[in-house]
């Protein structure tokens, strides 16, 4: 399949500059500030999907997205791992995913084993001068029955929120706060050491996590043929653990993240584009641990980086189409081996 992809990049030499902007997942992997907009960034801010007319489809793992006139306003349909909508005017938009997922068993003694598997999220923004507010809120349950020997059962319950604004032109800003909880009970029974007699428990750990965010991108070069984004993504957060094993254990972190980060294009021909980019992390935490809120501890501070990543894709456009993709670290490798060395393929169709 892969060398039918091969031809079809080959083709484009031939072929006419086209102007779509909208990028796909290959693109901007590591959200370097500034860079043209990505399916993934309007359903963040869903007052984006206005005005979009496109079918966007990848073939791995399997999802596709459409846009297009609905109302005096803007329509989003998706299929990924959930059934995504969404709708926009001028001045708001809205965007609802749904996954669900649930099953019951009935078991010998008559009752019910049931497990799920269901998340749902909104997200809502609206353009405010010349920057754009966007907000999400989501809550997910996943639960099932484990272990063959004693019958147990485990729930996750998660809840996200954040709050967010982005503006700027050749300084582009991002300032996003985030509040997630995260619980996970545990209840059931299991037996006592060299005892058969059943004993029943029920517990709960919880985490709690708190971050700001503020990404920074300058366009240091943007031309016809040429584009240079320089970006700085930072992050700050706070998280809290508490769990319970016959004793309360609570755990505390404060973090921090820098990750300097660029983004470049080149326009090879009148119709093929090439895009690349780098990232590099410096992580340092804070640890705290306590014993029934009594003792606390600081035991660990680390400063910590990681090794830089890049990338490379390539875009091939022509009128009303788009075919876009990454390609993989072992690219060279995986094309000798016969495998295909590419990674988030997708095509758009776009209907402007």
């Amino acid at each position: 399949m892969f060398m039918n992809i091969v031809k079809v990049m080959l083709l484009c030499v031939a072929l006419v500059f086209a102007q779509q902007t909208l990028r796909g997942f290959a693109y901007n992997p590591y959200g370097t500030l500034g860079a043209a907009p990505t399916i993934e960034d309007i359903l963040q801010k869903p007052s984006d999907i206005y005005r979009q007319k496109f079918i966007y489809v990848s073939p791995e793992p399997g999802s596709g997205y459409s846009a297009f006139d609905l109302a005096d306003g803007s329509a989003l349909l998706g299929f990924d791992q959930s059934l995504m909508l969404g709708f926009a005017k001028s001045f708001y938009g809205l965007f609802l995913n749904v996954s669900p997922y649930k099953r019951c068993d009935r078991n010998s003694d008559g009752n019910y084993e049931c497990s799920s598997n269901q998340n749902i999220g909104l997200n809502f923004s609206v353009p405010f001068g010349g920057s754009i507010i966007y907000a999400h809120t989501g809550y997910a349950t996943r639960s099932d029955y484990y272990d063959e020997n004693t019958v147990r059962y485990k729930q996750a319950a998660d809840r996200e929120t954040y709050i967010g604004i982005t503006g700027g032109n050749n300084l582009v800003w991002d300032l996003r706060f985030n509040f997630d909880r995260y619980k996970t009970s545990y209840s059931g029974y299991t037996y006592e050491e060299y005892n058969f007699t059943p004993v029943k428990f029920k517990f709960s750990d919880y985490q709690t996590n708190i971050v700001f965010l503020f990404n920074f991108g300058y366009k240091v070069l943007q031309n016809d043929r040429l584009k240079f984004i320089v970006g700085l993504n930072n992050e700050l957060s706070w998280e809290s653990n508490s769990y319970y094993y016959a004793i309360d254990l609570f755990e505390y972190y404060l973090r921090g993240k820098i990750s300097p980060n660029f983004l470049g294009e080149i326009a090879l021909t009148k119709h093929l584009l090439a895009f690349v980019g780098a990232s590099y992390n410096i992580v340092s935490y804070l640890n705290w641990t306590a014993i029934e809120e009594d003792d606390t501890n600081m035991d660990t501070f680390n400063l910590d980086k990681y090794e830089p990543g890049a990338y490379v894709g390539l875009r091939c456009e022509y009128k009303n189409w788009a075919v876009e993709t990454r390609l993989q670290s072992d690219a060279v490798g995986r094309f000798l081996d016969g495998k295909t060395p590419f990674i988030k393929l997708g095509a758009f169709f776009f209907f402007q």
